[in-house]
C-alpha cells in the first residue's frame, strides 16, 4: 500500500510539473513569436495530440489493466500492444500531413504536420515500454521521461522563437521532446520479453479499448475545438 501511495504521489507531482512546463512553453511562443505564430502552433499541437490519441486509443490503459489482472498473460498483452502500435503508428503518422495537404493548407502547415508525424511515431514506439513501467508500478519513471522530454524542448523552443523560425521548427521541438521521452521510457523499461500468442490478438485488444478510446477522443475534440474554430 505504501508503494502505491508513493507512486500515486509522484504521478500527481509529475503531472502538476508537466502542466507548469507546458504553460511555460505556451508563454514562450506567445511572447517571443507573436499571436499569429502562437495560434498556428496551438492548432498544430491540437492536431498532433489528436493523432497521438488515435495511435493509442486507450489500448495501453486497457492492456495494463488486463495484464495486472492476469499476470500470466503479460507477455501476450505486451505482444498484442506492440503489434497494434506497429500498424497504428505509421498509418496515423502518414495520414496527418496528407490530410493537411488535402485540406489545402499552406506549405509551412504541411511541413509542421510532417514534424508532428515524428512525434506520433515516437508516441506509438513508447507505448509497450510505458505499459511495462506501469505494470512494475514505476509510474515515476513514466512521468519522469515525459518531464525530461519537455525539459529538452523548452530551450529549443525558446531559441526557435528568438530567431523567428518557421512553424515546422516550432513543432519539431515538440517532436524532439517525444523522441527523448520514448528513448528514456524504453531504456528504463528494459528489454521486453515478447512471445507470439494467439490468445490475445491486436484486434481483440483494440476492441476492448474502443469505449475508452472513443471517450478520450471526444474529450480531445472538445479541447481542440477553440483552436480549430479560430483557424
Amino acid at each position: 500500500m505504501s508503494g502505491l501511495i508513493r507512486s500515486g504521489a509522484r504521478l500527481v507531482v509529475g503531472r502538476v510539473g508537466l502542466s507548469g512546463l507546458r504553460m511555460g512553453a505556451a508563454l514562450i511562443v506567445a511572447r517571443l513569436a507573436g499571436a499569429e505564430q502562437f495560434g498556428a502552433y496551438a492548432l498544430m499541437l491540437s492536431l498532433t495530440g489528436l493523432a497521438e490519441w488515435l495511435v493509442d486509443f486507450g489500448q495501453t490503459d486497457i492492456g495494463v489493466r488486463d495484464a495486472a489482472r492476469r499476470p500470466r498473460r503479460r507477455a501476450a498483452v505486451l505482444d498484442a500492444l506492440a503489434r497494434a502500435k506497429r500498424v497504428q503508428g505509421p498509418a496515423v503518422a502518414v495520414a496527418l500531413p496528407l490530410l493537411l495537404l488535402a485540406a489545402g493548407q499552406d506549405r509551412d502547415v504541411v511541413l509542421a504536420g510532417c514534424a508532428g508525424s515524428v512525434a506520433v511515431l515516437a508516441t506509438a514506439w513508447l507505448q509497450p515500454a510505458r505499459a511495462t513501467l506501469r505494470l512494475a508500478m514505476r509510474m515515476d519513471r513514466d512521468i519522469g521521461a515525459e518531464l525530461a522530454g519537455v525539459g529538452v524542448m523548452l530551450p529549443l523552443l525558446a531559441l526557435a522563437c528568438l530567431y523567428r523560425s518557421p512553424l515546422p521548427l516550432l513543432v519539431a521541438s515538440f517532436a524532439v521532446a517525444r523522441l527523448v521521452q520514448a528513448a528514456l521510457t524504453i531504456h528504463w523499461a528494459g528489454p521486453i520479453a515478447m512471445q507470439t500468442s494467439t490468445r490475445l490478438t491486436p484486434a481483440r485488444l483494440v476492441g476492448q479499448a474502443l469505449p475508452l478510446g472513443c471517450a478520450g477522443l471526444l474529450v480531445l475534440l472538445y479541447d481542440a475545438l477553440a483552436p480549430l474554430l479560430l483557424a
